[in-house]
């Protein structure tokens, strides 16, 4: 019945979900198409900052926590926080891993004013250098689209916060060398993927208007350059580009 069958999913029994003769690999692309769930959520900027840092966190879940076994525990009883661990690591890992892809697909930030060599057109630049984790649950993980400006410098540097501490967690739990090593080499493009968009990056500050003006107005008013509009337009949520509301909005420091 669907009770008894709950029952058993909560004792472990993955027999409930996949039927024999599934094999550890139907998990994993079970749990790869849950995190894919979403994707529909994941058109902006900000949906993807707000994913990762989600899906950073998940390692963080003390529910995920590895559960020691003692020697008062029955044979069943340590079979099955052994397997419970592994499941948990392996949602851990898939979590971390799909958040460092995400860091991926978020658009590449513009040239800063002064450090402009040959212009490009906004959101161009180098395909990201991250490497993901040779884990199974990676295997047809879909690109998401870009959101319509790139994440900021606070954003970026979050997101860094983030991921670095929900590795640092998770390298505490590995007890397998290679996923260890790999883990180690995604973090470290990571970070260099990060570094390299932080020094492209404009810093901002919340600055707030003194009446209701257009963004041109706006513009030429603090940065001498009417042109500068889309820096205000597309970092916030601007209604018309006519009428800027008297309410603080991240703009670019210089």
């Amino acid at each position: 019945s669907g009770v008894s069958a709950a029952m058993r999913l909560l004792q472990g029994d993955l027999s409930v979900i996949l039927m024999p003769p599934s094999a550890a690999s139907d998990f994993v692309n079970a749990l790869q198409k849950a995190w894919r769930s979403g994707d529909r959520l994941r058109g902006s900027t900000s949906d993807l900052v707000t994913m990762i840092k989600t899906m950073s966190g998940i390692t963080l879940d003390p529910g995920l926590s590895p559960r020691g076994t003692w020697p008062t525990d029955s044979g069943s009883a340590a079979k099955q926080k052994m397997q419970r661990n592994m499941i948990a690591a392996a949602i851990r890992t898939t979590a971390i891993s799909t958040a460092v892809h995400a860091v991926t697909t978020l658009k590449q930030p513009r040239d800063v004013p002064g450090a402009r060599g040959v212009n490009q057109p906004a959101g161009t630049g180098r395909d990201s250098d991250i490497i993901t984790v040779m884990h199974p649950a990676l295997d047809g993980v879909q690109t998401v689209s870009n959101g319509s400006f790139p994440p900021n410098y606070e954003d970026l540097k979050a997101i860094r916060t983030a991921l670095n501490a929900a590795i640092d967690q998770e390298q505490l739990r590995i007890r397998d060398d290679v996923l260890f090593q790999q883990i180690s080499v995604m973090r470290t493009d990571l970070n260099r993927d990060i570094s390299a968009r932080l020094a492209q990056v404009e810093r901002t500050a919340l600055r707030t208007p003194d009446d209701v003006l257009p963004a041109l107005v706006l513009a030429a008013a603090w940065y001498d350059d009417a042109g500068r509009e889309s820096d205000i337009l597309t970092r916030n949520p601007v209604p018309h580009p006519g009428f800027i509301p008297v309410e603080p909005l991240r703009v670019p420091v210089r």
